[in-house]
């Protein structure tokens, strides 16, 4: 399986690829631009990773901006200025980029991200995720208007994300394949027009193809 990632911006952005190993214990850190400081007298969030894991960061280790772990499991992340987290009366504050690495060193399904995702206060980036595994399944998770909003699909139909709400790129991609097909967008290149091309490169791809 593959899975590939940019970062629907045109800038140039440095960074690290970040070897995780298991069986580290962590605590998570309040820091800057990661996330403000935690509420008053609140016990930061501690675990021990299950999984090694590869990611990328251009904050620092144990910040990253996604990866995947050694089951599988990929967690990725692009903007969405619309990014409105809810409060959990009951949950510890980590920051986006922490919540991150917490799912790469604990889980290995996209499912059971998702059946974790009241599990913190989320902090820090306006940022909605991509999650898939390796049997396939794909999860996008967003967090609008104080909830949490997950679609979830396979591979071959679901695992495209750009800087855009995914309801609204999705609507875009239906709208576009209700009219007689053109080709792929050409001199367009807003968020939506890429969206709408990785769905259909998707759709064409043929896994045994030469190309």
């Amino acid at each position: 399986l593959l899975f590939g990632r940019n970062t629907d911006v045109p800038l140039e952005i440095p960074g690290a690829l970040i070897l995780n190993k298991r069986r580290m214990r962590k605590q998570a850190l309040a820091w800057g631009l990661a996330a403000p400081a935690s509420r008053d007298n609140q016990p930061e969030v501690e675990w021990v990773s299950r999984y090694g894991s590869l990611t990328a960061s251009h904050f620092g280790q144990e910040f990253p901006d996604g990866g995947v772990n050694e089951a599988g499991l990929i967690v990725e992340e692009m903007t969405l200025e619309e990014t409105r987290f809810p409060a959990v009366p009951a949950g510890q504050d980590v920051s986006v980029q922490q919540w991150i690495q917490y799912q790469l060193d604990n889980y290995a399904t996209a499912r059971a991200v998702a059946h974790h995702i009241d599990q913190f206060n989320l902090r820090g980036l306006p940022w909605h995720f991509t999650v898939a595994d390796a049997s396939e399944e794909c999860a996008v998770i967003e967090f609008l208007d104080g909830r949490a909003v997950i679609n979830g699909g396979t591979v071959e139909n679901g695992c495209v994300l750009t800087n855009d709400r995914f309801a609204d790129a999705a609507a875009y991609v239906r709208d576009q394949e209700s009219s007689p097909r053109a080709g792929l967008p050409g001199a367009r290149n807003g968020s939506l027009e890429r969206f709408l091309r990785a769905h259909r490169r998707l759709a064409d791809h043929a896994p045994n193809a030469l190309e």
